[in-house]
């Protein structure tokens, strides 16, 4: 009967230490994500090219069980070079713009018409944020699967995010609030790990499935 007891106890740590090492290798993938995204975003211009090269990677890791990280990051970066650079670098900028917009009047400015402009840039922003999201994803999703026919589009992102209302609104929380939790936490130091952390959440938050479908 001892023995047999301690066939449990066993099973119960060879678990806790597969958990162990599943998370480690979670945060090994934000590390390294976050890291290549840093270095491939350095021009400006491929920042949206570097995002789609991180979900396309974390979309192969996450729905394809594949153990690779720079492999599916260079396909997407370059794929992304080639067909969706400029409008990426466009949205994430238009993005940036509303989301320092939003923050000038909030600080700046309490009238009406202040907190009117505040209120409308911040829903620009959160829109912009879920619409980047869909629309690099879509492109990540092409990549990770070899497929390199019709591109998605801005269209096709919208689609997306309205027939799936919850997960949008918990991209939008995400995105914007692990920023908020760095600089209200003064966490500096770990902010590069920022767009890993985001990009690894929101990949999360796409690929589940509700139980039953």
């Amino acid at each position: 009967m001892e023995v047999g007891m301690d066939v449990p106890a066993n099973h119960s740590n060879e678990h806790m230490t597969e958990r162990i090492f599943r998370l480690g290798n979670e945060v090994v993938y934000i590390c390294v994500m976050s890291v290549v995204w840093l270095i491939a975003s350095l021009p400006l211009v491929t920042i949206g090219a570097a995002t789609i090269g991180v979900y396309t990677c974390l979309i192969s890791h996450c729905e394809n069980g594949n153990k690779q990280y720079v492999r599916p990051f260079w396909t997407g970066f370059v794929s992304g070079l080639k067909s969706a650079m400029l409008r990426t670098f466009l949205l994430v900028a238009l993005v940036g713009l509303t989301g320092f917009n939003a923050y000038y009047y909030c600080v700046t400015s309490h009238s009406p018409l202040g907190i009117t402009l505040c209120v409308v840039q911040a829903l620009l922003c959160l829109a912009g944020v879920i619409l980047v999201t869909y629309y690099a994803v879509g492109f990540a999703r092409c990549f990770a699967a070899d497929l390199f026919g019709t591109p998605p589009t801005f269209r096709d992102a919208c689609r997306e995010a309205i027939s799936s209302p919850l997960k949008s609104v918990l991209i939008a929380v995400v995105t914007l609030g692990v920023p908020a939790f760095f600089i209200v936490t003064d966490l500096w130091q770990f902010a590069v790990l920022g767009i890993g952390v985001i990009c690894y959440a929101n990949t999360r938050i796409l690929v589940w499935k509700p139980r039953g479908l």
